[in-house]
């Protein structure tokens, strides 16, 4: 094995390990929140663990389930459509989806890199494979992050439940 071949299978394990960890970290925060949700008694049958994942994963109101928590990949939401909560409070809850987006970007460019090193391409593809990679992981990412993001933000109680009826949107919302 070459020495190039070596850096980049130990560059792909590192990679390969951070992410790992980070997913698990992910797993621990999101059990961590769930459990002060369970504490404060908002627990039903609707916002069981798996309805709550699948609602993050559809990009849907973790309160009620049914409004859209973007407008298109790159607008977000201010409230609701469905039962006009408001999804994030604070100024800087947007860095938890820029963080999540920046590992992806990180970790697609890092282990295409040390693949194409491992496999001795050309300084070319190291260089346009790895930007391709990182630009594709954090566009496509996006939307789910900032799901996932406000899904740990309403099990934090940074988001309030809804009461179950549906409210007038705010005009402008």
């Amino acid at each position: 094995m070459a020495p190039n071949q070596k850096i980049a299978l130990a560059i792909f394990v590192a990679v390969s390990v951070m992410g790992i960890l980070t997913l698990v970290a992910g797993y621990l925060m999101l059990t961590m929140a769930w459990k002060d949700y369970e504490d404060h008694g908002h627990v039903t049958t609707e916002t069981s663990k798996m309805n709550l994942f699948n609602r993050a994963f559809a990009r849907k109101c973790p309160a009620c389930g049914n409004g859209a928590l973007g407008q298109n990949l790159f607008k977000m939401n201010q409230h609701c459509p469905s039962c006009n909560v408001l999804f994030w409070t604070n100024d800087g809850e947007f860095m938890g989806p820029v963080i999540i987006n920046y590992a992806a970007a990180m970790g697609a460019a890092l282990g295409s890199w040390a693949i194409l090193m491992f496999f001795d391409f050309g300084v070319m593809a190291q260089t346009i494979v790895p930007c391709l990679a990182a630009l594709t992981f954090a566009i496509g990412m996006m939307p789910w992050s900032r799901s996932f993001w406000t899904l740990f933000l309403y099990l934090s109680g940074e988001i309030e439940p809804a009461d179950g009826a549906a409210s007038t949107p705010q005009p402008g919302a």
